[in-house]
């Protein structure tokens, strides 16, 4: 008995160390992976302090943020790219530190949204809608399909300086309209995304109320968005 004790032991060791074993090679590999599909390049001022900061897949495509800053180190903007294209929101700020610019644009690289702003915070111009018009359908087309479910997404402006707010969302048919709620964000890729399941074969509207609020809660902008849906 005691021998068949030891030897039960030694086996439970060894399975325990092929486990640890294995799971340390998995995070090597994984950590590895991370590594290679992303670098970090940096251009330095003459003093040694941070010029620019530039995140690259492994090919040289420049894929994530890049940040370029003053010598004070405030950002003077910052960026983001897809395989080389410039995706989402730029942030181009004044050497204070203040906001000077801000831009949206949807996956055809077309900017919806601009706010431009004075060295004292005032906004002087403002072009656009809070929320993009050419929005992406997944499982469908602008035709849709009786009580298949689709996820309709959004980009909306996203400036930091106000928070934007979907107000309310109103769903209409030729019987009924009511408040349509089956929704939510993806707040890193600045996205509403609508799950829409029809449940009627008929032109179908969506109205999009949104706004800008200050941090004292004011409206600063407000937006309405129509969106006609066709259901077979």
């Amino acid at each position: 008995m005691k021998r068949s004790k030891n030897n039960c032991l030694i086996v439970f060791i060894s399975i325990l160390s092929f486990v640890l074993h294995s799971c340390s090679n998995t995070e090597n590999e994984n950590s590895n992976s991370m590594v290679s599909e992303s670098v970090m390049d940096t251009t330095f001022y003459s003093s040694g302090k941070i010029m620019v900061l530039t995140q690259l897949k492994a090919n040289g495509q420049k894929h994530g943020f890049k940040r370029r800053y003053f010598e004070n180190g405030n950002i003077e903007y910052s960026r983001t790219y897809f395989k080389d294209k410039l995706v989402g929101s730029d942030y181009w700020y004044y050497k204070s530190g203040g906001l000077n610019m801000y831009s949206v644009r949807n996956i055809e690289d077309s900017v919806f949204f601009f706010l431009y702003l004075d060295s004292l915070g005032n906004v002087t111009e403002k072009i656009g809608a809070l929320i993009n018009k050419e929005y992406e359908i997944e499982g469908g087309n602008d035709t849709l399909q009786l009580n298949k479910t689709y996820l309709l997404r959004f980009l909306y402006a996203d400036p930091k300086i106000y928070k934007f707010n979907l107000d309310s969302v109103i769903l209409e048919t030729n019987k009924s309209k009511r408040h349509f709620k089956n929704y939510y964000f993806e707040k890193e890729k600045a996205e509403i995304i609508f799950e829409f399941k029809p449940k009627q074969r008929c032109k179908q509207k969506l109205t999009l109320y949104s706004s800008l609020k200050d941090k004292k809660g004011n409206i600063k902008y407000s937006n309405s968005l129509d969106i006609m849906l066709y259901v077979k």
